[in-house]
């Protein structure tokens, strides 16, 4: 099964057809395959790439270099450890897959769609370098390619990796596959949405009425429609720093 789930990858119904390219996600409708198939494309004719395994310590995981021309499956190494003040546990070995610099690391951890309202078979762990607002990152390029606005709030590059079980600290790795890299997107969005609709204080002036116009993704991820009437005020911010995923406050 694709996530482990048997799920549509868009929706909670039974995933009763599957991608004829990566044969790995899964469909209920060809309405729900096209909707998928804009960030779909970016991994779907690599991942058969990906099905032999290089060792027994590797898993496919998905990295998003800062000047890269868009996200890719790799094969992440990670190193066993059974101590015996503590349950056995797997880290991964980034070496600069981060940065030459090898920088100490920030995770934002995904074990939810809060689109589709599913809990995932799996955790989703988003390494980051923990710095990159402030250390002079640029734009991640390769999440501009799933959607150009997102570039602007993830700096440096980053991988995404999975860790068997949800809930409670993951120990073990698990191998990642083209519905994760949906789960992922969709998870990228919503920390867009949070971190750029935030509580504002301060209000001043009165209010006039706009136009937002909304992207592909708003209107068949949130069901808006290609043009919205809204309510402007001028403000000011007391939101967190532009670019700081939201979960890591």
């Amino acid at each position: 099964m694709a996530d482990g789930s048997g799920l549509c990858a868009m929706c909670n119904k039974p995933g009763t057809m599957t991608c004829g390219g990566c044969h790995c996600s899964r469909y209920c409708s060809g309405d729900c395959q096209k909707l998928d198939w804009p960030v779909h494309k970016l991994l779907c004719k690599t991942f058969r790439d990906f099905e032999t395994r290089p060792g027994n310590k590797f898993k496919r995981a998905i990295y998003f270099p800062v000047s890269g021309t868009g996200p890719k499956f790799i094969w992440l190494q990670f190193e066993g450890y059974d101590l015996e003040d503590k349950p056995y546990y797997e880290q991964p070995v980034y070496g600069t897959l981060l940065g030459e610099d090898k920088p100490a690391t920030e995770r934002v951890f995904i074990d939810e769609n809060m689109i589709v309202r599913r809990n995932l078979a799996h955790t989703i762990i988003l390494a980051v370098r923990s710095t990159f607002v402030y250390d002079g990152s640029l734009p991640n390029k390769s999440v501009a390619k799933v959607d150009e606005e997102l570039g602007y709030q993830w700096k440096g590059s980053f991988v995404a990796l999975g860790m068997k079980g949800i809930r409670q600290e993951p120990r073990v790795s698990d191998d990642l596959g083209t519905t994760d890299f949906r789960h992922i997107v969709d998870e990228l969005r919503i920390q867009h949405y949070f971190n750029f609709s935030r509580p504002y204080e301060n209000v001043q002036g009165e209010k006039v009425k706009g136009v937002r116009i909304n992207c592909l993704g708003d209107q068949g991820i949130f069901g808006r429609p290609e043009f919205e009437a809204v309510d402007c005020q001028l403000y000011f911010s007391k939101s967190i720093p532009r670019g700081v995923p939201y979960s890591m406050f």
